[in-house]
């Protein structure tokens, strides 16, 4: 899913919510730092999530605003993330 990686532990109150940009995670490439919790991180189809992030948000659903975004919408923790592998199971033919 391209959108924002985030820790949704860190959206306090009843928003919206600001939270920095720190990083840019391409397809194929792994993030060298974890998500900082007041912060974001661009992220694109097929890029494996950075420690500390818990939900994918839309980019269609944020306000980019310079190098933060602005969040109107709480996100809940597991959205927009698939796991390696979910979309089969031992024993399917492939």
């Amino acid at each position: 899913m391209d959108g924002y990686v985030i820790d949704t532990a860190a959206l306090n109150g009843n928003g919206p919510w600001r939270l920095k940009i720190a990083d840019r995670i391409a397809a194929g490439q792994v993030s060298p730092a974890p998500l900082s919790h007041s912060h974001t991180m661009q992220i694109f189809t097929g890029a494996p999530l950075p420690k500390g992030a818990d939900a994918v948000v839309m980019q269609e659903d944020v306000q980019r605003a310079g190098g933060a975004i602005i969040l109107s919408q709480r996100a809940v923790p597991g959205a927009h993330i698939r796991q390696a592998g979910e979309d089969m199971k031992v024993g399917d033919c492939i």
